[in-house]
């Protein structure tokens, strides 16, 4: 009676089971994929403001890389039929009327993830170092704005100045910027008209050499001379060099450039962030002024470029707790949120081939 019994609720049971596992399987693929992805996002997208605002309060920053996500799927089961015997002559047999199998289908999840900290030589040498030209070019061909890459990753163009000590800790004095500002903003508008384009060109060395090209239609046209005239450049030239090399300051057909490194950009985003009147109160950040002595607003060097707010109100696009304060960029700011996109990339681009020689963190997150 035992076996007879097991197996007809094997035969009972079995195509139930088959079919729930063709189904429950596939759906926690196609689940599990768009979740993991989402958090890998957001927690990657937090982990960057959060460095930001840290050099904001001079605190050191951190980065974790997750360098896997591994997870494994089991099928549960409860099997539970009641059922009643009958007396049929000398024998006691199953009254089949009354088996009524009932199995419960479960999935368990135990997904383990491995955190990578992003430290040693390599590293610190890839965040240091000025961003090349060639990283610039690529972002510009990628489709930003000229305006946002030189404001965001350049310094300084010939003697126009973009706040070079912002590219630190915050400074007491307010930096120069306004004829910078003046000169991404004609040439972003230059751009939009195709009047003007950088380009890369192949030097003696055989190394990318960055220049500004002029359209042969745009040659005699006002902005383009205003450019020239900023940056003390020949009148009539169609191309001029960007070069890093010192020597060129005075050359009229070259354009002394200087770009930050990955550190000075994250720096220099951090004067963008709604710092609390009672942090400055209390003399946990810097507190910058102007030349009358007055309390700088770092709105004006950052203008329409990066702003970050800090305490309740509005949705947030991506936000941290830090030091009792939400910091976040709002999910209407699409400014913010566009140079904050570039940042990424940035990051991704200068620490990509990076290697830690720290050890592993992983976390078994399954129960």
């Amino acid at each position: 009676m035992g076996r007879q019994y097991r197996a007809l609720l094997f035969m009972l049971v079995l195509p139930l089971v088959g079919v729930s596992c063709n189904q429950m399987g596939p759906a926690a693929v196609r689940s599990a994929g768009v979740n993991y992805n989402k958090a890998l996002q957001f927690t990657s997208d937090q982990q960057l403001l959060l460095n930001i605002v840290r050099l904001r309060y001079r605190d050191n920053p951190t980065f974790l890389e997750t360098t896997s996500v591994t997870t494994s799927y089991s099928l549960t089961s409860k099997l539970t039929s009641p059922f009643s015997l009958q007396k049929v002559g000398a024998s006691t047999e199953l009254d089949l009327r009354t088996v009524t199998p009932n199995l419960e289908l479960g999935m368990d999840e135990k997904p383990t993830v491995t955190y990578q900290p992003l430290r040693g030589e390599s590293f610190v040498k890839q965040v240091l170092t000025p961003i090349p030209g060639r990283t610039l070019l690529l972002l510009y061909h990628s489709g930003w704005s000229m305006e946002r890459l030189l404001r965001l990753l350049v310094y300084r163009m010939n003697d126009v100045m973009n706040a070079p000590s912002a590219s630190g800790p915050t400074p007491d004095l307010a930096p120069q910027y306004e004829s910078f500002l003046t000169l991404a903003q004609t040439l972003r508008s230059l751009q939009r008209q195709d009047k003007v384009f950088l380009a890369g060109t192949m030097g003696p060395d055989k190394e990318l050499q960055l220049c500004l090209g002029i359209q042969p239609e745009a040659l005699e046209d006002p902005e383009v001379n205003s450019v020239r005239k900023l940056l003390g450049l020949r009148e009539g030239g169609k191309s001029y060099l960007l070069t890093t090399d010192i020597g060129a300051r005075r050359d009229p057909d070259k354009i002394l450039i200087g770009t930050r490194s990955l550190m000075g950009v994250l720096f220099f985003l951090g004067h963008g962030i709604e710092v609390p009147e009672a942090h400055e109160a209390d003399g946990v950040v810097t507190r910058t002024l102007d030349k009358e002595g007055k309390p700088f607003d770092w709105n004006n060097v950052m203008n329409n470029l990066f702003h970050v707010k800090s305490g309740a109100g509005g949705s947030a696009a991506v936000g941290v707790s830090y030091r009792g304060r939400t910091f976040f960029i709002d999910d209407a700011d699409l400014t913010s949120k566009s140079t904050f996109m570039v940042l990424s990339q940035i990051l991704a681009l200068q620490s990509g081939d990076a290697k830690s020689l720290a050890p592993a963190l992983t976390i078994g997150v399954g129960g």
